[in-house]
């Protein structure tokens, strides 16, 4: 009986034994699953010995084996045949024992639903920060039509989403090589040259200005080609849309002559006279801009948005009085539209009330957060309080959503002159800050090349490192490009004062320092007629120059009028 019971007990103990396993595994998938984009394998191993590995096996090739936990395998389905595979994954143990477990999988990336589909879903999946599955929907796009632009910028958008540039710019530049005129691939290479040059962390001065330069310029001038773009689709005539587009590429000049013949026939059309006072005074047009207001008003049927432009160009011509009156006007009409706003950061600037300037901005912010407008102010008050950071942040946000902004490139190149003087630099200290000052001015210039501000800024920079020859030249041409602007005169009269000091270093060259002198006189006149502030005033040094340019002499930000 005894022998009987302990043999039992033997047996019973020898099934439990069986019962339990030594090694056992579950995994994240069921037969008959479909799968689909970058799927990943997790795997969980429950052993009494020590798992020393696990394998996994798509079909018959071993694909990956992990030693460590967790244990996981990513398939990238996408470089798999569309339908049915078997994927084994298998375990083992220090005792030398394993587990194997076989699934009948289905790889369906839905390819039938055409590259449209995925596109839309991968632009969808970036705006809802989802850029992994982003990527893999553009994948999919490009799988189907590996030639599909649409599917390229999708997958450049994803990537620039997740800061991987070398690949955005892959499939942008990709979609540019087939087809030049895509102005979207042009904006993402824009704006990833311009984060790479943000980030760029070097202390070479060379080096950094280099690629400033380079960086800038390319942005300027892909954004650029946009804007023109549009405005030859556009076309050149009368209709508020065109005009706009035309506008909006800095084409100030052909849109006032477009509209000078017959400006008197639509003194009761604001839209149309907005346009050409627009036009004139981005133009550097303001004595012209002056009649044409004086008729209108007189006349016509002026708006808020015209009375916007009255204060500005009664601000730059030095008519104070006739700015305040206007200025009462616009905020009569709507004190809290945007123009209303911009019309008030402006003159806040110019009058030198920065304190008040916060206020303006904060009423703003509110209608517009994420402006380039917005974010150029921000950075001129940010500047302005020292807050040097902010101003270097919100400078990048304006840039980042316009790299063509002129008014954006113009404010930094004078940031950076207002710390050569502040912080008193010399020699190659002050050399090469001034030319990471000319690069922001040249990036301007490539956006617009007959831009008033920045010809204006290369003929200060130019003045300020003693190159007589170009400060004369871009002199002049500032005055060609604003010849009714008291600031292209006051800063060509400085690069004339310049060149007569260098010419009476030789007893040979004093005819011609006399010549500078004679003309340096009547390019003052000429800078007290178009900004009474200036009657009376020297050539100035470029420390002077500098401080009239920043805050009387400059042209407004103001968006285009409305229809």
């Amino acid at each position: 009986m005894f022998a009987k019971r302990l043999l039992g007990t033997a047996l019973l103990i020898g099934v439990a034994s069986l019962s339990m396993a030594a090694i056992s595994m579950t995994a994240n998938v069921q037969n008959g699953q479909t799968i689909g984009g970058t799927f990943t394998f997790d795997v969980k191993v429950t052993s009494d010995a020590l798992v020393t590995s696990v394998e996994f096996y798509v079909g018959d090739d071993l694909r990956s084996t992990d030693q460590s936990t967790p244990y996981q395998y990513v398939l990238d389905t996408l470089n798999e045949s569309e339908g049915n595979f078997t994927i084994t994954i298998q375990a083992y143990n220090t005792n030398q024992e394993s587990v194997k477990k076989t699934f009948t999988l289905k790889i369906d990336n839905g390819l039938d639903k055409g590259v449209g589909y995925h596109v839309d879903r991968a632009n969808q999946l970036t705006r809802d920060g989802k850029y992994r599955e982003a990527i893999d929907e553009a994948r999919i796009a490009l799988k189907i039509d590996k030639n599909s632009n649409a599917a390229r910028m999708a997958m450049a958008r994803a990537n620039y989403a997740t800061g991987t540039f070398d690949l955005a710019q892959k499939y942008a530049e990709d979609t540019l090589a087939s087809d030049p005129n895509n102005q979207e691939a042009k904006s993402l290479l824009s704006a990833i040259n311009l984060r790479r040059v943000f980030a760029l962390n070097t202390t070479n001065p060379t080096e950094r200005n280099e690629a400033v330069a380079k960086s800038l310029k390319f942005a300027a001038a892909n954004s650029a080609a946009v804007l023109n773009d549009i405005a030859d689709k556009a076309g050149m005539k009368a209709d508020s849309d065109a005009i706009d587009a035309n506008l909006a590429a800095f084409r100030y000049v052909p849109v006032a002559a477009l509209l000078r013949p017959d400006w008197e026939k639509n003194l009761d059309n604001p839209g149309v006279i907005n346009r050409f006072l627009y036009a004139l005074i981005m133009g550097g047009r303001t004595e012209e801009a002056n009649k044409v207001w004086a008729k209108f008003e007189k006349y016509g049927s002026p708006d808020g948005y015209s009375y916007a432009l009255r204060a500005v160009l009664s601000q730059i011509t030095g008519d104070t009085t006739g700015a305040e009156g206007a200025e009462k006007e616009v905020i009569l009409d709507n004190p809290n539209a945007d123009i209303t706003k911009y019309t008030q950061l402006y003159l806040a600037l110019s009058r030198g009330r920065y304190s008040s300037m916060p206020a303006f901005l904060d009423d703003l912010e509110k209608s517009n957060p994420n402006s380039v407008g917005f974010n150029y102010y921000t950075s001129v008050t940010a500047f302005l309080a020292n807050d040097y950071s902010r101003a270097t942040s919100s400078f990048q946000d304006a840039l980042l959503a316009d790299p063509a902004s002129v008014s954006v490139l113009v404010e930094r190149g004078h940031q950076v002159v207002q710390g050569i003087f502040a912080q008193k630099l010399t020699g190659s200290d002050a050399k090469n800050e001034a030319n990471l000052a000319l690069a922001y001015f040249e990036a301007a210039l490539t956006a617009n090349p007959s831009s008033i501000q920045a010809l204006c800024g290369v003929t200060l920079v130019q003045t300020l490192i003693g190159d007589t020859a170009k400060a004369l030249s871009f002199g002049r041409a500032a005055v060609a490009a604003g010849p009714e602007c008291g600031a292209t005169h006051l800063l060509l009269a400085g690069a004339l004062r310049l060149a007569q000091v260098e010419a009476l270093k030789d007893p040979s060259m004093r005819a011609q320092a006399t010549a500078y002198r004679d003309e340096t006189a009547q390019v003052l006149l000429n800078a007290g007629k178009y900004d009474s502030r200036l009657k009376g005033t020297f050539a100035p040094g470029p420390e002077q120059a500098w401080i009239y340019l920043y805050q009387q002499g400059r042209l407004p930000y103001l968006p285009l009028p409305p229809k």
